[in-house]
């Protein structure tokens, strides 16, 4: 199991957050925030943010800061759990609501996230490897448009949101492109984000090096705009692995209407 685990978990949740609601999410958080003082608060029901530590404990940071433990159970065996999670996997070929791909030899998909999350196969023996995927999204579950468009103006106010809420304690758009992506004209982004120590760290690895990721983002130019996230840690092997994955995918892609 590698010790980055739990930053990318939370990369993974980070995901499927997009896939449901990341803007809405953005604007919920920003009402619940400014109205924490005001006596009609009470009545209004707070979302728990849960984070994974690196031995797989669950925990929430309270309103001051400190970091809270949580004591998870199973409800189930473990045969039984893995068996459910590996009926959301697809393998080879990925064809539902319009959206249609090969997938690359040696990955699968899995649904369980709300849309499909391309992550490497492992040995039974090994964890899977959430630090290296590709997801496919409707652009608009990741970003809010500025007049119908995502400029870098759009992506940097996303990210200006998340640093805001913790979850990154530093980020830069490191590159900018045109490309094709099933014949229609997509714009990329590749950003760079420093994971908060709050989010990987645990009491007894609080001088660990902080976790760096690395995403790119290709959103298609048209009305119904998908957002293809290539997810890695920031190191040329990481990043290349899932390059590499996407462009093998990419020749048989069909974007949903």
């Amino acid at each position: 199991m590698r010790s980055t685990k739990s930053a990318a978990l939370i990369c993974a949740a980070l995901l499927m957050l997009m896939s449901m609601s990341a803007c809405s999410k953005s604007e919920t958080a920003k009402t619940n925030s400014s109205n924490a003082d005001s006596s009609s608060a009470k009545s209004i029901d707070k979302k728990l943010d849960v984070y994974l530590s690196s031995d797989g404990t669950p925990y929430y940071l309270a309103d001051d800061g400190t970091k809270m433990n949580l004591y998870a159970y199973a409800d189930e065996d473990d045969d039984t759990a893995e068996d459910e999670a590996s009926a959301n996997y697809i393998y080879d070929k990925y064809d539902a609501d319009g959206l249609k791909f090969d997938i690359p030899e040696g990955w699968f998909a899995d649904t369980s996230f709300g849309s499909p999350m391309l992550l490497q196969q492992a040995d039974s023996d090994d964890e899977i490897n959430y630090d290296e995927s590709i997801a496919i999204v409707e652009t608009e579950n990741v970003f809010d448009s500025d007049n119908g468009k995502v400029t870098k103006k759009t992506v940097k106010s996303y990210f200006d949101n998340y640093l805001d809420y913790g979850y990154y304690t530093d980020y830069k758009i490191s590159e900018t492109g045109s490309m094709k992506v099933s014949g229609v004209d997509a714009n990329y982004y590749d950003v760079i984000t420093t994971i908060s120590s709050a989010l990987t760290n645990t009491d007894s690895d609080e001088d660990a090096e902080p976790v760096v990721c690395k995403t790119r983002y290709i959103i298609t130019d048209e009305d119904t705009s998908h957002c293809m996230i290539l997810s890695a840690l920031d190191n040329d092997g990481s990043f290349g692995r899932v390059v590499e994955a996407y462009e093998k995918m990419a020749g048989s892609l069909e974007l949903s209407s």
